[in-house]
């Protein structure tokens, strides 16, 4: 007997609920045992493929360890140590200047256009 996943709650003296891997399709029931039923037969004429668009909810496997994945936390661990790549193409991380460094330079931007007024 296959089995499915449900997610119900009571709810103004009715029992609401739905299967877990269709979860744009409720229904409700008198009791849970009714509920239970009522999901049984939704789950009966979802799974029969007459219906047309039914959404469906699934998992799919996904790599862990690609190259682009490898590439992304490389430049993130730079990026996180101050470095960012090259805009020159080669592949290679060159510093970034320091908070205090961009500061600095901001300061004495702003001093030397104020000086020139």
């Amino acid at each position: 007997m296959h089995t499915a996943e449900i997610v119900y709650w009571e709810e103004d003296g009715a029992w609401i609920g739905y299967l877990q891997e269709l979860p744009d399709y409720w229904t409700q029931g008198d009791t849970l045992e009714d509920l239970e039923s009522h999901l049984r037969d939704l789950y009966t004429d979802l799974a029969s493929d007459e219906l047309p668009g039914i959404r469906r909810v699934a998992e799919i496997g996904v790599a862990c360890n690609e190259p682009r994945s490898s590439r992304a936390s490389k430049r993130l661990a730079a990026c996180w140590f101050g470095m960012v790549p090259s805009m020159t193409g080669t592949g290679r991380f060159q510093p970034v200047p320091c908070h205090r460094e961009i500061k600095d330079r901001l300061a004495q931007h702003i001093l030397s256009k104020l000086e020139c007024h």
